[in-house]
């Protein structure tokens, strides 16, 4: 009996994949870099599923809240963001679409002042 042989993929293939590997890679443009405050906190998410996680928030000083995209997976809490929840912080990145994408989180505490409007 003799055994299947496995097909190799055509040279269009890996040069589609190797492309699409090589756009993830790219860095996101369009997207300004900028930099936000507020009080972060955090709400469970998923309630009942086997995702059931925290989902984090930043309340802006006029009291608009903006989600923020934890680096972790759905159930885990974000290593940097969950020792600054119920803290005023300072977070920098980008908005991608509804939530924001932040690079770093930094806690505002007596050494440093965060951003007041009208300040």
């Amino acid at each position: 009996m003799k055994r299947p042989v496995a097909a190799l993929p055509s040279k269009l293939a890996v040069a589609l994949c190797l492309a699409g590997i090589a756009l993830t890679a790219l860095p996101t443009q369009g997207h300004a870099e900028e930099t936000i405050s507020g009080f972060l906190f955090m709400k469970l998410g998923n309630i009942g599923t086997r995702s059931e996680g925290p989902q984090y928030f930043l309340q802006g000083w006029d009291y608009a809240e903006i989600a923020i995209a934890k680096k972790a997976l759905l159930f885990q809490s974000d290593p940097k963001l969950q020792p600054l929840v119920g803290h005023k912080v300072k977070l920098t990145g980008a908005m991608l679409g509804d939530a924001f994408d932040y690079t770093t989180a930094v806690a505002c505490d007596g050494t440093m002042e965060c951003e007041l409007p009208g300040r």
